[in-house]
């Protein structure tokens, strides 16, 4: 099927119940659905090699513990794998865990496992208009209060997840960051770092956190990993490579109460994949390069979509977050409309973003596969859909799965009226 044609998507879309969250990504010509590169068909890692280093169970291991300073870690196929292991070793019925707002899976794990997750992130992350360059700072005030009123014997970590996903890729300060350790070292709770977007982190505080300048990305990634007791990962978006994730700990016990979970679970890797994932970690000049340019990526988008919407600011490590609210489209899916609208019309895909706003759309810019073209591109599309927006039709909904993501599998028909 082409993907150069309007009508063609148009007919692919009728086949997907009109939903862009189920069309494989080899048929979207400019996907921003995620930064991951789960799904994505890359080339060959330069630093890659034909054969399998030996004793690759123990080498991979060893790598992350040379270039993160986490003694103890698993490798694992996914993030969201980690989590899932976390939860069943540390969280029980009436938990609390506060944290930075969370990503859905570990929300999901959480409250499967019988706890509740408390964002404790201050009114400044959501709003549109504040340039705080630390978006994803936690409110310390508010962490407290949550530990003090749940009792510190009932909250089994805190978490913390620079860059935060849910704010638009906003980043964390390294002051606010040893601030809520001293909190958690405090109450002897442990602190959990999800790293998946660390790289992003360490070249934004370098930027633009006073007093850090002078340090290099590695030197400020190495010193964030320093304050963290637990660490869950997803390697497929600061690092070039389709799958693989950890799982680490400062402290042994739990390192070896994880086997247990590992014998159950498996670590979901064949030995391939292994070999890629240590290839994605080996260089730490290539994966800077790699991170640089997705940010500069993400601002140029983020600087050429200002002239025709509320975009958050500032723009973010992996990002740009984008306000519809004050275009014409028509209820009750107006987001969707324009979802469905700007991939049959330009093959650009977005996605809902879970901010408080609900007109807000999230474009995520992957390590790689974006050049200026396709930025350009993409630009001029969005351009002309905010123009377009009082033409675009309304979807109706058909149906909807059951379960918590039954919303991403749901169905709709176009009403042309």
């Amino acid at each position: 099927m082409s993907l150069k044609s309007a009508p063609d998507r148009e007919a692919l879309l009728a086949k997907c119940g009109e939903n862009t969250l189920l069309i494989p990504h080899e048929l979207v010509l400019y996907d921003f659905l995620t930064d991951s590169l789960q799904h994505r068909l890359l080339p060959r890692n330069a630093n890659a090699t034909d054969s399998l280093p030996p004793g690759i169970d123990a080498a991979l291991p060893e790598c992350f513990a040379a270039r993160f300073g986490m003694p103890h870690a698993i490798p694992l196929s996914q993030g969201r794998l980690a989590e899932a292991f976390v939860a069943k070793l540390l969280v029980r019925n009436g938990h609390v865990i506060p944290g930075s707002a969370p990503f859905p899976t570990l929300r999901a794990h959480i409250e499967l496992s019988g706890g509740t997750y408390l964002p404790v992130v201050p009114a400044k992350a959501f709003d549109l208009w504040t340039r705080h360059p630390f978006k994803g700072d936690l409110d310390t005030e508010a962490l407290e209060a949550v530990i003090t009123r749940s009792n510190p014997e009932w909250v089994p970590f805190v978490c913390i997840e620079p860059c935060n996903n849910a704010c638009g890729g906003q980043p964390m300060s390294l002051a606010n960051l040893k601030a809520v350790k001293e909190i958690t070292d405090r109450f002897g709770i442990p602190l959990l770092l999800d790293a998946c977007r660390v790289i992003e982190n360490a070249i934004l505080i370098k930027e633009s956190e006073p007093g850090q300048n002078a340090k290099s990305p590695w030197e400020i990634v190495r010193e964030i990993f320093s304050l963290a007791d637990i660490c869950v990962m997803s390697a497929t978006k600061d690092f070039y490579t389709p799958i693989g994730g950890f799982l680490a700990f400062r402290k042994r016990e739990l390192y070896e109460m994880s086997f247990d979970l590992l014998a159950l679970l498996g670590d979901g890797l064949a030995h391939q994949a292994k070999t890629d994932l240590l290839s994605a970690l080996s260089n730490e000049e290539a994966i800077l390069s790699l991170v640089q340019t997705k940010i500069s990526n993400v601002r140029a988008l983020h600087e050429g979509l200002k002239c025709s919407y509320n975009v958050v600011e500032p723009a973010g490590g992996h990002a740009v977050v984008i306000d519809i609210s004050g275009l014409e489209l028509k209820p009750p899916f107006a987001v969707k409309n324009f979802l469905r609208h700007i991939y049959m019309q330009w093959g650009i895909r977005a996605s809902e973003h879970g901010m408080e706003s609900s007109s807000a759309i999230r474009l995520a810019v992957p390590l790689c596969g974006v050049d200026q073209s396709t930025i350009n591109q993409t630009v001029s599309g969005l351009r002309k859909a905010a123009e377009q927006a009082s033409l675009v039709p309304a979807l109706k909904k058909v149906d909807e799965p059951a379960g918590f993501t039954g919303f991403m599998r749901a169905r709709f028909k176009c009403d042309n009226k």
